[in-house]
């Protein structure tokens, strides 16, 4: 009886075929994903902010004041720094969120819509959403009509 004891030519060949054709599947599936887990991110960020905000409203209302908070964050721009924060008397986060100006993360910053307090931005995808504060009515959104992928991921982030 004759032992063998490697794989043939045509049998390596084969697996790597059959890889090749499961990483081409797999691939473009786990791209979709991170696209996904950040607009998730964001999603679970904006509604526990809006939550924050309508929570210290309340606050404010139960001690007689008709106001929303000032400011989310005390922090400067740029990364690093401690995003949604409060207003450094009143807390929004527990843990705030700390600044980085990539994919995934918020960044304090960027071209504000008119009449705001500040304006934040994540980044999906290499593509910017801002995000505005407006003090006045305690909203935060962004714009949902913006030209590009920036429309598109905040209507994703804010449905």
């Amino acid at each position: 009886m004759k032992l063998r004891n490697a794989f043939t030519m045509t049998e390596l060949i084969f697996v790597i075929v059959v890889i090749g054709i499961l990483a081409a599947i797999a691939i473009p599936k786990v791209g979709g994903s991170v696209v996904q887990a950040q607009i998730a991110s964001a999603k679970a960020d904006v509604m526990a902010l809006r939550s924050s905000i309508l929570n210290e409203r309340q606050k404010r209302l139960m001690r007689g004041q008709n106001n929303f908070i000032a400011t989310l964050s005390t922090g400067s721009t740029g990364d690093g720094q401690a995003l949604f924060d409060g207003d450094g008397t009143n807390t929004l986060f527990a843990y705030p969120k700390i600044s980085k100006n990539t994919s995934g993360k918020w960044v304090r910053g960027g071209t504000m819509a008119t009449g705001g307090t500040e304006a934040y931005t994540f980044t999906v995808d290499s593509t910017p959403v801002v995000f505005t504060y407006f003090q006045n009515n305690g909203t935060f959104t962004c714009n949902r009509n913006a030209t590009g992928d920036a429309g598109t991921y905040c209507k994703a982030i804010t449905e």
